[in-house]
């Protein structure tokens, strides 16, 4: 409204179109040039995945150190807030995937079973599932590949075909009988010898997959084996739960008690706050390229495990170069 009581707005701004910001569900399946995204604290390893393959060239986060209060704490002086770069790597690193409940059986075994029982239960049924028909199933998948290639194909070879007979059926009677006409004939006769040739192939194809599914089908293979790859797919699953754990007990080990290797490198933990955070973030960094080719011991008691390297010399702890490792700190 101007002095007079006037509508002005409608002549002078441009028609506005809220959605300047979208929800993570909301931008699934779309691509933009970059994205800027809120690291919020309800973000999960899913979500953030979603964020982050959304932008073709730049994607950036942006952090707060602001948190919720947790209610009532402890006596004493309040704790220093965590720093926003680690919250935001412990919110990634929480998986919210949905499990079916088919597979919840092998899981709640595969949870009762101690490391050492897990891994020679992940040889067994590792050992039942060797004889999958690995290369039939290589075959059958190139084999649909060339199948979809040929009916792609085929679906254009049909398209120029129409395209030209509908054009030949324009022409008047005199240009019918002229120079253009007979080349779209030729047209009609080369995409008629192509379709003829690709449905040759497409028949073969077909016929080829027939014979190898009665041979050795994957799929068959599979139902008849799902309650194996069920199992198998729970113990790779705990195992990896365990390793993880692993890892972040030798990782706090090393923070609150720092070795000689990282003294070395980053000196003593520091009394600062602010230092000392940058400082834990490079004792993570080292530890977890220490104990990459990490295992847990055969002789682990549950609860109480006992950690060593991939070397044939238990009492002494050397290092594998691990190939093409990296860390972001």
């Amino acid at each position: 409204m101007n002095q007079a009581g006037s509508d002005v707005a409608s002549a002078l701004i441009a028609p506005v179109t809220y959605g300047y910001a979208l929800t993570a569900h909301a931008v699934q399946g779309s691509t933009v040039d970059r994205t800027f995204a809120l690291g919020a604290e309800r973000i999960y390893a899913q979500e953030g995945y979603v964020i982050a393959s959304r932008a073709r060239q730049e994607t950036r986060f942006y952090l707060s150190d602001h948190q919720d209060e947790a209610g009532e704490s402890a006596p004493g002086p309040p704790a220093p807030p965590p720093n926003a770069i680690v919250r935001f790597a412990e919110h990634l690193s929480e998986s919210r995937r949905h499990e079916l409940a088919i597979d919840e059986p092998a899981r709640a075994r595969a949870r009762a079973l101690a490391t050492p029982q897990l891994q020679t239960e992940r040889a067994r049924v590792a050992g039942e599932l060797a004889d999958f028909p690995g290369t039939r199933a290589r075959e059958l998948e190139h084999l649909s590949q060339r199948l979809g290639r040929l009916d792609a194909d085929r679906v254009q070879a049909e398209g120029e075909a129409r395209a030209a007979r509908s054009e030949l059926d324009a022409l008047g009677p005199l240009k019918r009988r002229g120079p253009h006409a007979d080349e779209l004939r030729a047209d009609l006769r080369r995409t008629q010898i192509q379709l003829d040739y690709l449905g040759d192939q497409t028949d073969a194809a077909t016929r080829q997959v027939a014979k190898l599914r009665a041979e050795h089908d994957p799929v068959r293979w599979i139902e008849q084996h799902a309650d194996q790859v069920r199992d198998l797919r729970a113990i790779d699953h705990e195992l990896a739960v365990r390793k993880h754990q692993v890892q972040r007990q030798l990782v706090r080990a090393a923070q609150s008690d720092p070795p000689e290797h990282v003294t070395a490198v980053l000196g003593d933990r520091p009394e600062n706050y602010a230092t000392r955070l940058q400082w834990e973030r490079g004792v993570w960094a080292i530890e977890i390229y220490r104990h990459r080719p990490l295992t847990i011991d055969r002789n682990e008691v549950l609860g109480h495990p006992r950690i060593v390297l991939n070397t044939p010399d238990a009492t002494r702890f050397t290092r594998q170069p691990p190939s093409q490792a990296g860390v972001c700190v």
